[in-house]
């Protein structure tokens, strides 16, 4: 893919997300990175792809969403890693320094990550949105100290308000790897 681009809407009604979502893959071809309805009773979707069909799709996605939207998200550019990260957990790869962000909203964890990603050589590890999380977003990542830090600085930077918690482990214990990888 050589320009990706992330799109994000979050809705209060699953009926219209399904909508929505409709309209989106009908108008431009997208991939759909996830779809699905999120807790408190929102509907949640992510797409990707290149920026003018992410913005094409995203477009017609907001028309239907309009009475239900609660936030949304177009993130032309986007780091690639932040593409793959909504399919699940990559292959074990082994911890280095450990930097984990808690945002209170999806879209802010998203931004996050391409921020983290950006300002340095760092490997993600997991990204959970929204369910089982009261609608918040976190992330962890890996990489050397000194490209953790410059990573979490620049997203609790880009997160601003929305950054709930973060954390900066050192030296992960073995025994937290399987729990975190």
């Amino acid at each position: 893919m050589s320009s990706p681009a992330v799109g994000l809407i979050e809705l209060s009604s699953i009926a219209y997300g399904m909508l929505s979502l409709d309209a989106m893959v009908k108008r431009s071809p997208v991939e759909i990175l996830e779809a699905r309805s999120a807790s408190p009773g929102k509907y949640l979707i992510l797409i990707g792809g290149e920026v003018a069909e992410v913005e094409e799709a995203m477009q017609a996605g907001l028309e239907v969403a309009a009475p239900y939207l609660l936030d949304s998200l177009f993130l032309p550019y986007a780091h690639e890693v932040l593409l793959p990260l909504p399919k699940g957990r990559p292959e074990h790869a082994p911890l280095d320094a450990m930097g984990i962000v808690e945002t209170l909203t999806v879209a802010s964890c998203l931004l996050a990550v391409d921020a983290a990603a950006k300002a340095a050589p760092i490997r993600p590890i997991d990204m959970r949105l929204a369910n089982q999380l009261g609608g918040k977003g976190y992330f962890t990542f890996t990489g050397e100290l000194s490209d953790v830090e410059a990573a979490m600085e620049a997203a609790v930077a880009i997160a601003g308000g929305n950054c709930f918690s973060s954390a900066i482990i050192a030296r992960p214990h073995a025994d937290i790897h399987p729990h975190v990888t």
